[in-house]
Formats: C-alpha cells, sequence, structure tokens
C-alpha cells in the first residue's frame, strides 16, 4: 500500500519466456538452417518468476552437430535470467547498502547473495560500475515486485534524486547494436504527486 505524500517509480524489467518461442538461428558450426528439433530438457533459472525454462536441442541436418535454443531472456552461460540480473543492478543502486540489497531481493523472492550482486554491478559501465550504493541521506524506498515491472515507492522530495540515479544508471547500461544509438535497458515511469516535479 502507497501512503500519501509518496511516488511511485515503475521500472520496466525485461521479458523472459518460458520456452522458446521462435526458430532457432544457424547451426553454430556450419551456419546451416535446416536443423531438426531433437527434444527438449528443462533448466534451472534464478528468476523472481520462474523457477525453470525448457530448452528446445537441435540436430543440424548437415553436419550432425547438436545445439540448444534457449528462451528470451536466458542464455547457456547463466543461471540468472536478464531480469534477475537487471533486478539485481537496480536494487544496488537504490539501497544504502549491500546487506540491504540482499534483505530487499529476498523480501522480493529472489534468492541471491552478495557474491552475485556483486559480480552483476561489475558488467556496468561507468561511474556505477564502482558506486558505492545509495546515499544515506535519502531514505531507502519501498520495494513491490509486478509482472512485468519494479514498483518503487520513495517520498515525494527524494523521486527527482531517484530518478536522476536511474537515468545515470540506464545510460550506463544501455546495449549498443552496430552502428545504431545506445537503447536504455530501464524505462522509468512515474505516477504519484511528483509527476509535475519531474
Amino acid at each position: 500500500m502507497i501512503s500519501s505524500g509518496m511516488a511511485t517509480i515503475r521500472i520496466s524489467l525485461p521479458r523472459v519466456d518460458v520456452a522458446p518461442a521462435q526458430a532457432p538461428g544457424p547451426c553454430p558450426d556450419c551456419w546451416r538452417t535446416d536443423s531438426i528439433r531433437w527434444g527438449t530438457r528443462g533448466k534451472p533459472v534464478r528468476d523472481p518468476f520462474l523457477q525453470t525454462v525448457v530448452v528446445h536441442r537441435f540436430r543440424c541436418a548437415s553436419c550432425h552437430v547438436f545445439f540448444s535454443h534457449y528462451p528470451e531472456g536466458t542464455d547457456e552461460h547463466s543461471d540468472q535470467t536478464d531480469r534477475m540480473r537487471l533486478l539485481t543492478q537496480i536494487v544496488w543502486c537504490l539501497t544504502p547498502s549491500i546487506r540491504q540489497a540482499v534483505e530487499v531481493l529476498r523480501e522480493l523472492g529472489c534468492q541471491v547473495g552478495r557474491t552475485t550482486i556483486l559480480k552483476n554491478v561489475e558488467q556496468i559501465k561507468g561511474p556505477y560500475g564502482a558506486y558505492t550504493y545509495g546515499s544515506p541521506s535519502l531514505k531507502r524506498p519501498d520495494f513491490f515486485l509486478a509482472a512485468d515491472a519494479l514498483v518503487v515507492a520513495v517520498s515525494d522530495e527524494d523521486v527527482a534524486n531517484w530518478c536522476e540515479r536511474l537515468i545515470v544508471l540506464s545510460e550506463n547500461l544501455s546495449t549498443e547494436i552496430a552502428d545504431e544509438p545506445p537503447t536504455p535497458l530501464i524505462t522509468v515511469e512515474i505516477e504519484g504527486d511528483a509527476e509535475s516535479a519531474m
């Protein structure tokens, strides 16, 4: 429940599919596209909403190499989903200590420890890569997890400061594709009394 005098910042989180929704790419060995479906398997993941995703296994009809096709938001190298990774980075940015970041994530149903959070933070470019948590002068926000977003409740007087932090974080997490301009991974919507202050 959001009390009066508070504004909510809604931060969109990446989509994670339970199973691959599209056809696989080319064979990683010969780059031909004539692959044959060769079964499925479950992959345990760390995510606030999912425990397991379905991975499709394929066999190349040309060179007979086997390869796996993962759902959107997952990959073969990590048990964390993209949603979990971004969530830990945002919570790190908005909490005053690593201990509180772990507590907040556990309250949200995410069982991650200090080491995982710090490894995720190492992926942030720019000043937040060595960021020393949220400002102690700001009251720690309240966090709520929606189906596709993290909702952060902050006091009206602090909303501009927290949004500034999220904007800088978003710029440092942007992805660049070829010569395309960076695409921000965080989109922020503000609701409540503080909307007029932005």
